[in-house]
């Protein structure tokens, strides 16, 4: 499953100049491990995708109008949550700071990038 969920997370939210690298690091895991230190200053996020979090609200209650499930897959740079399916309440809640992370809500609609600093981005393929 994992590996389906990040295909289609590149493929959905990365910019697709980027897919490719992407689609080749992700399995490896020493290329992993060099992709996800990438992830602190993500810049790889396709732009038409991006769209910012209300602040009257909190972002779980905010992918949960959207229509996002009670779990999630985690691509992080924290690895007790790379590579897992996780409560959506969890990944947000144990969230370290100094740790970013690609969430995928809905394959190929929905997902969610944090980076090292907490700022969220909403990412939503209509």
């Amino acid at each position: 499953m994992g590996a389906q969920q990040e295909t289609s997370f590149v493929n959905t939210f990365i910019a697709p100049n980027r897919r490719e690298r992407y689609l080749f690091m992700l399995p490896d895991t020493k290329r992993r491990q060099r992709l996800l230190k990438q992830l602190y200053h993500c810049k790889d996020i396709d732009p038409e995708v991006m769209v910012e979090p209300q602040t009257n609200i909190s972002i779980i209650e905010e992918l949960k109008s959207m229509g996002a499930p009670d779990s999630c897959y985690v691509i992080s740079t924290d690895a007790t949550h790379d590579g897992n399916e996780l409560p959506l309440e969890t990944v947000f809640n144990e969230y370290v700071s100094g740790n970013a992370m690609l969430i995928a809500c809905i394959p190929g609609k929905l997902g969610c990038n944090v980076d090292e600093y907490g700022y969220r981005t909403i990412l939503r393929r209509s």
